[in-house]
This record gives structure tokens, C-alpha cells and sequence, in this order.
């Protein structure tokens, strides 16, 4: 499958941040500012969740946009490039029972595109691909081959009935977590910390919770990867409230040039922010205008809507949702 040009630009940035990581490895604030200067990108502070020096990043890709494939495509850089493996875990989450569902289906499918993505990065490995309920009672083994585990982040939430079964004794891991750290508490909670397991969250801003977050962590992860349409911007570490740590970010624009958008888009570039606001407030006027036409014409009311996207507030110098309410 042949990659669009933003989920290529995509990878590529996640590579560089990989070849950064190997070459500084425990900066991860260090890191994240050489990739955003080698990116071209403006640089904004790494926020550490939960003081973890686990790489936690997220690539914000608009729905529609083909998150899913770039989640495939990145096995290479972050297993295969930066640990240097062939055999590894992965805990792959999606937003529902259903969506998990589909993507053990695709990612078993031989032909399916993201499984194809993963065979081309993994010529000579077993891939085992499972859900997270049928590693309660069957193991996998990352010495032989590269195991995907598949579940949704409301069953790392607590009231599901399936967190405790994770989470307590299990004989079925006593022989996998011999001469390990863990090998007085055999369960799959700690087999799978004890593989440092590669974390992808897929559509995050459909699932993503300060419980299940923290619960993500507590899986002692190498490198955690969200993929979203709508990053998390407040930080707020009392609260347990993260933010996502951007390292790529397609615009509407973009997906519309390689066909993934069939709406029109009219985009006008504003070098000020108070100018936005009351262009678009005045744009907004204009639409009431011609809604209220049609109205009286056909007796249908279309509403127009002006959205404006505040920044958190990391600095003095950020637009905040205050800022812009005052103004």
C-alpha cells in the first residue's frame, strides 16, 4: 500500500525521534528539542506523564485520515530500528469492543494492508497476533517471535470485570517469568511488564483517560505512541491530567490535497490572532445573513458555526482559552 505524502512525513518524523533517542538516550527532554529543530518544527517543552522517562508521543493525524496504517508502518522504526529487534510485545489499544475486533481481524489477514506493513518490516518473524482476553489463558513468547496483544482502554478502567483477572495470580505465566523479578507473582499484568512492551493507542481522543492512562504506565512500556485526531493540551500533573507530547501534525489541508477530504476548503492564513477572531466573527455574520435568506426562502435554517482552538497554557506568551474569551 502506497503511503499518502502527510503519513509518510508522519514516519519519517517518528524516525528521526528514534535515531535522536538512541543517540541521547535518558533525555528524553533533550531529545524531543533536537527532533522538533531537526523537524523545522517550533519547539514546545517534552511534558513528562506521570514523571516517566518512557517516550510518550503522539502523532495528530485528522479523522479520516488513515491513523491505523501508520500505526503498522511504525513497528520498523520504534522495534525494529531503535531496540533493534525481531521478537518483541506490543500492546495495541482501539476505542471499543468492536474496533478491537476488526483490528485482530485485519491485522491476522495476510492481505490486509497494515499486517502486509508489518510482514514487509519482519520477513523472518512469527507474528502472533491475539486479544488481550486470549492471553488469559494462552501465552505468547517474545523469544520466538513478535506478538501484537489487542484491547480497548476501558478494559484497563477499573468496575471492568476482566482488570482483575489481569491483574491476579495466573499459573499459566509461572514458567514465563522464571528467573524474572516477577516470578513470585505470576499474572498477565506482570508478563507483559516484564517484556517492556512497545504501547500504541489508537483514535486516543476516544478513549484516553487519566485512569487508564496511569494504568498504561504502570505496564512498564519502552515507548508509548498515541494516534489522534484531537491531541490532549491542558497539563496538569496534580490532577493526573497529561498532555500529548505532538511530534507530527497533518493539517485538514493536507488530507484534502491527497483526496481523503470530498468537502471544499477555503483556508485564509491570519499572522495575528486578535485579526482571526474578528475575521471570523465577521464571517460568521455574513453566513447568518445569507442562512436567514434561506430561510425565509425554503423554510430551512442552516446555523453557521466559527470554532476557535485555544492553546494550554504552557507559557505567557500562549493564546489560552481565556485570552481569547476576553478578547
Amino acid at each position: 500500500m502506497k503511503l499518502k505524502t502527510y503519513q509518510q512525513e508522519a514516519l519519517n518524523a517518528l524516525s528521526v525521534f528514534c535515531s535522536n533517542y538512541e543517540k541521547m538516550a535518558g533525555n528524553i527532554e533533550g531529545v524531543y528539542s533536537q527532533t522538533m529543530i531537526e523537524l523545522e518544527r517550533p519547539i514546545e517543552p517534552y511534558l513528562r506523564a506521570k514523571n516517566s522517562s518512557t517516550p510518550y508521543l503522539c502523532i495528530r493525524i485528522p479523522t479520516g485520515g488513515g491513523k491505523t496504517i501508520i500505526a503498522a508502518e511504525s513497528f520498523k522504526p520504534v522495534i525494529n530500528d531503535l531496540f533493534q529487534s525481531q521478537n518483541f510485545l506490543v500492546i495495541w489499544l482501539a476505542p471499543s469492543g468492536i474496533i478491537v475486533k476488526q483490528t485482530v481481524q485485519a491485522l491476522k489477514n495476510l492481505k490486509h494492508p497494515y499486517r502486509e506493513a508489518i510482514d514487509k518490516a519482519f520477513p523472518d518473524t512469527s507474528i502472533n497476533v491475539m486479544n488481550i482476553k486470549d492471553a488469559l489463558t494462552t501465552t505468547f513468547d517474545i523469544q520466538t517471535e513478535l506478538t501484537i496483544l489487542v484491547g480497548s482502554m476501558q478494559s484497563f478502567n477499573v468496575g471492568n470485570d476482566d482488570i482483575r483477572k489481569f491483574y491476579q495470580e495466573n499459573s499459566n505465566y509461572h514458567t514465563f517469568l522464571q528467573h524474572t523479578e516477577f516470578q513470585n507473582n505470576p499474572s498477565l499484568a506482570n508478563a507483559i511488564r516484564a517484556c517492556k512492551p512497545y504501547v500504541i493507542i489508537d483514535e486516543a481522543h476516544r478513549s484516553r483517560t487519566t485512569l487508564s492512562l496511569s494504568n498504561i504506565l504502570d505496564l512498564n512500556p519502552s515507548f508509548i505512541l498515541e494516534l489522534t485526531a484531537t491531541p490532549k493540551r491542558g497539563h496538569n500533573p496534580t490532577a493526573g491530567i497529561y498532555a500529548s507530547n505532538i511530534l507530527f501534525s497533518a493539517s485538514a489541508s493536507q488530507l484534502k490535497a491527497e483526496n481523503m477530504i470530498k468537502l471544499p476548503i477555503i483556508l485564509k492564513m491570519v499572522d495575528n490572532w486578535e485579526k482571526t477572531i474578528l475575521d471570523s466573527k465577521t464571517k460568521r455574520e455574513e453566513l447568518e445573513k445569507v442562512a436567514l435568506l434561506e430561510q425565509s426562502q425554503t423554510n430551512k435554517y442552516i446555523r453557521p458555526i466559527v470554532l476557535f482552538r485555544a492553546e494550554p497554557n504552557r507559557n505567557e506568551d500562549a493564546i489560552t482559552y481565556d485570552k481569547i474569551k476576553d478578547y
